[in-house]
């Protein structure tokens, strides 16, 4: 799977569109899938991990792990947008520019579904409404949906 994920960021690192070039879409893509499979594990097995508290933990960290591993591939998108812009072989960057807020809104989107997580994952689990979790999957899912919508909106 792995070596897949790495498969797919090379072919976008490749090609001639210069958003996509270096270290942020391979955290991009990396990211997406330790965001998504970790939620999707605790959103499906939430009653069988209703006694394990390691594992939860374990999938947790790994969505804030994700989270993280996306804001640092931010850092070396602007870099690349920024030279190949120089170079004259992009509009990328002003791309970037106005979808800014929507990769804010991302953010925020991943930040409170993990949060959300954290708090469903914490709290004893007969206590807790069933479509607490489903907010907090929707809440990552439309992140990770609005940061593939910035991520091709490169192409310019």
């Amino acid at each position: 799977g792995l070596v897949l994920v790495f498969t797919m960021g090379k072919i976008y690192d490749t090609s001639l569109v210069s958003g996509w070039s270096g270290v942020n879409t391979y955290a991009a893509f990396y990211a997406t899938t330790i965001i998504l499979g970790a939620t999707l594990v605790l959103v499906f097995s939430y009653k069988q991990l209703a006694t394990e508290n390691l594992l939860k933990n374990i999938l947790l960290v790994l969505v804030f792990v994700g989270i993280s591993l996306n804001v640092l591939g931010l850092f070396f998108l602007p870099t690349t947008l920024v030279e190949s812009t120089i170079m004259g072989t992009s509009p990328a960057l002003a791309t970037f520019e106005a979808l800014s807020s929507l990769n804010i809104t991302r953010y925020v989107l991943l930040l409170v579904g993990a949060v959300l997580l954290f708090v469903f994952t914490s709290t004893n689990l007969k206590k807790m409404n069933p479509a607490f979790i489903y907010v907090a999957i929707l809440l990552v899912a439309v992140g990770e949906f609005l940061g593939r919508y910035v991520f091709f909106s490169l192409v310019g």
